[in-house]
């Protein structure tokens, strides 16, 4: 018998659909296909009375490089509500997340059209 994954916290999906409205009903259509966000995202995120106001992931996949498997953190949804936006969340959060990776893995990757990133 096999357990289900838990569910996306509900504030981390309207956080994330607000910045990508598209992403939380994918998210929901890939689980039921046994896909689920849970199993492979690991989330941070501060709260601000209890609503999430940032969010950074990481995805941890192996990655062939020059012929060698390699365990990667690939930073995902890094997202800010824009009302708390110049604060610090994102820039703790990115640092939490990238002590996580460097604690699994050599590599971290992030891809992003926002440059100060």
């Amino acid at each position: 018998m096999s357990v289900p994954a838990p569910a996306v916290d509900p504030g981390v999906a309207a956080l994330l659909g607000r910045g990508w409205p598209a992403l939380p009903p994918a998210i929901t259509r890939a689980g039921a296909l046994g896909f689920h966000w849970t199993a492979v995202s690991t989330p941070f995120v501060h709260r601000d009375d209890g609503r999430v106001v940032a969010h950074v992931g990481v995805i941890e996949q192996p990655l062939i490089v020059a012929g060698e498997r390699r365990w990667v953190g690939f930073i995902h949804g890094v997202c800010t509500d824009p009302a708390h936006r110049r604060r610090g969340h994102a820039h703790a959060l990115m640092e939490a997340a990238l002590a996580h990776c460097r604690e699994r893995s050599a590599t971290q990757v992030l891809t992003t059209q926002i440059p100060d990133f």
